[in-house]
């Protein structure tokens, strides 16, 4: 019987290490589903707020907690949904993870989660882009805005620590309303109002925003950004996206 124990005891101590769950996940800043009164008095609302999320990863040290990536591309719609799940790993290896990355951009195949076919439709090949409605006194102005270029958001804090048979998720909240401030974080709407030109039609798109120069614009608002108003977007772009509640990543 006392060998029978010790052989026991043996086995259990040279068992497989225990491991951990680690998740992935995209999400809304709640904010996104109520409605914003910028600085210079518009009321503004998003009606759409569109990703295309091309991959996800995390590593802590040599340890890649997803070894699979993204099963899928994905385009969600985070004003439609809340949100979408990600990626998760069951067998994650107990520790931090701190080297964290996000990837928007299309690709082919990727999967609709919950895009409405006419916003698809309008957004076309760009892996941002947002629709919304803005109005100040009896003025009114819809919004439909994006960005072509793809950007990966790294550099992500805090970390996420898998502890032994314990979960951790890593939530990359996204604040699009960034995309609307100013140089000193303030949100503004009134120099893309004046966007309204090509035609006059309430309709405020990327070909009539990249007619404002920022060198038209207040400086104390605009002037740290050469260029135009799509110039000033995908500046903020950059700036959207963090982990949780009051995490950051940065985007390039």
């Amino acid at each position: 019987m006392r060998q029978l124990l010790i052989l026991c005891t043996f086995i259990v101590a040279c068992g497989p290490p225990p491991t951990g769950t680690l998740s992935s996940k995209v999400s809304r800043d709640p904010a996104l589903a109520t409605t914003f009164t910028t600085e210079d008095g518009w009321t503004l609302n998003f009606t759409h707020v569109v990703i295309a999320i091309s991959g996800v990863s995390a590593k802590g040290g040599e340890d890649v907690g997803f070894p699979a990536g993204l099963a899928k591309p994905k385009v969600v719609d985070l004003v439609v949904g809340e949100g979408v799940d990600l990626v998760s790993n069951a067998m994650a290896t107990p520790k931090a993870y701190d080297t964290v990355a996000l990837a928007l951009g299309r690709a082919t195949g990727d999967e609709n989660v919950n895009v409405p076919a006419d916003v698809l439709n309008r957004m076309g090949q760009r892996p941002f882009y947002v629709e919304g409605t803005a109005s100040k006194q009896s003025t009114m102005r819809t919004f439909q805005l994006g960005s072509s270029k793809a950007v990966t958001f790294s550099g992500c804090m805090p970390s996420a620590t898998v502890a032994a048979n314990g979960t951790a998720t890593l939530d990359f909240r996204v604040h699009a309303q960034r995309v609307f401030h100013d140089d000193a974080g303030k949100m503004r709407f009134e120099a893309w109002a004046l966007a309204d030109t090509a035609p006059v039609d309430t309709v405020v798109v990327n070909t009539e925003a990249q007619t404002i120069m920022t060198s038209t614009l207040p400086p104390a608002h605009y002037g740290m950004t050469q260029g135009n108003l799509i110039t000033v977007f995908e500046k903020r772009l950059l700036g959207i996206v963090g982990l949780g509640d009051s995490g950051t990543c940065t985007g390039q």
